[in-house]
């Protein structure tokens, strides 16, 4: 099934004020094709790499049926970032001191919610703050159902 055509990768930006920003969709927290290894973590290195400030996912995420919630798994699969003040030498050959986040990553996700023709989407959008010393903050979620608009003072990043 081709629904989509892939671009040539992952893209971050400079925005004047904000910093670096950085883009994805709901695929690219997924491992590439769902045959790349699960801790290859692709979206994340290369945010990490670039030094994002601030991630902005706009998805069509799905409900599912996991005892994982979906934020959970959003995290999850933001690993690299979340562990790279203390990386331990899971993945050493991404542990690199230049790149090491010496300031907050703000993970803006907007999730569809709802239901169209016998698809039923997850909601469960939402902003985060992930700290240099690896601690996630909560900044604003809505529910699985829930249809609102989130607004949230972001700490300075």
């Amino acid at each position: 099934e081709n629904w989509a055509d892939e671009g040539p990768g992952f893209k971050a930006i400079n925005v004047p004020g904000l910093g670096k920003v950085g883009f994805g969709i709901c695929m690219d927290l997924n491992p590439y094709k769902f045959t790349a290894p699960f801790d290859a973590y692709e979206f994340a290195n290369f945010h990490l790499h670039q030094q994002t400030d601030i991630i902005l996912c706009s998805m069509a995420w799905l409900l599912n049926n996991s005892e994982t919630s979906i934020v959970d798994y959003w995290l999850q699969r933001l690993f690299p970032l979340i562990n790279d003040a203390e990386y331990k030498g899971f993945r050493p050959d991404v542990r690199n001191p230049e790149t090491a986040i010496k300031r907050n990553v703000l993970f803006v996700v907007c999730n569809r919610t709802g239901t169209e023709e016998g698809t039923t989407f997850g909601g469960s959008s939402t902003v985060a703050s992930i700290s240099p010393r690896g601690e996630i903050h909560m900044l604003g979620s809505l529910g699985i159902h829930q249809e609102d608009v989130i607004v949230v003072d972001v700490p300075s990043l």
